[in-house]
């Protein structure tokens, strides 16, 4: 989670765009919004705290896997986070998200998967993500036998599977979720890490400036935001190598006092 609430970065936004008295507060929400959802495309970097992994038994019935917030709110236990303590923690619902990306869709021949998802012993299909207009050209019929889905298509928040999710599989969908846009709670902060609110900040300065035409300044916040873009996904690396490095350790140490 980020330390800076929404209040703390219109002021800093607005410090940064020469103090300028004119800009609404909308304007700077614009901008701030702007930015905050270029650093959380999962092409630029994969934050952990927006990937979250998703179960779906199938109905025998349909081939469409709704990843909205309506539907997700009613199978929260079956949704959650890389980095949550259990399931159903921290799960970034509102009527503005939205599905940036599918990393991966696996069907399992079984139901009642908990969470970590239990490898062995089940029997498992890979799915392979196509284009949506080669999807929309096929048909989809219930065959009355287990199905063995092979390739998935993304419309909008819908994963539409080329085959019908029969009532004895699961799918299960590795995937990463836009949080809330900052709207009208000045005390929210960010989802990602905090050393991010910086790189936020300096976005949304870069943003500020193209609107009001400051276009040598734009630049230079432009260059700066993409050093400090690179800057924190080179600290993300290297704790997320500090973190392997500890379970490692601490793996190592347990089954070593396991053979005592």
């Amino acid at each position: 989670m980020g330390i800076l609430t929404q209040a703390d970065f219109r002021d800093t936004i607005r410090f940064h765009l020469n103090s300028n008295k004119a800009l609404t507060v909308t304007e700077l929400d614009r901008f701030l919004n702007q930015a905050y959802t270029h650093v959380c495309m999962p092409q630029l970097y994969q934050h952990r705290e927006l990937r979250f992994e998703y179960l779906r038994v199938g109905d025998g019935a349909s081939n469409i896997l709704d990843i909205d917030d309506a539907q997700l709110g009613t199978d929260v236990a079956k949704l959650w986070n890389s980095h949550a303590q259990a399931v159903g923690d921290d799960v970034p619902l509102a009527a503005d998200m939205r599905l940036l990306s599918v990393e991966s869709v696996t069907v399992l021949d079984a139901t009642d998967i908990t969470h970590p998802v239990p490898l062995a012993g089940i029997t498992r299909y890979p799915v392979r993500p196509i284009d949506h207009e080669h999807e929309a050209s096929q048909t989809h019929t219930d065959t009355g036998a287990a199905s063995v889905i092979s390739t998935y298509a993304i419309v909008g928040r819908q994963i539409i599977l080329d085959t019908v999710l029969e009532a004895t599989q699961t799918a299960w969908v590795r995937l990463y979720l836009e949080p809330p846009k900052f709207v009208a709670t000045t005390t929210d902060t960010t989802r990602i890490n905090s050393y991010w609110d910086d790189v936020i900040v300096c976005g949304a300065a870069w943003k500020g400036s193209r609107y009001l035409s400051r276009f040598q300044q734009a630049e230079g916040f432009k260059q700066e935001f993409a050093g400090l873009i690179r800057d924190a996904v080179d600290y993300e690396s290297l704790e997320a190598r500090g973190r392997q490095v500890r379970f490692d350790v601490e793996d190592r140490s347990n089954q070593t006092r396991g053979s005592r």
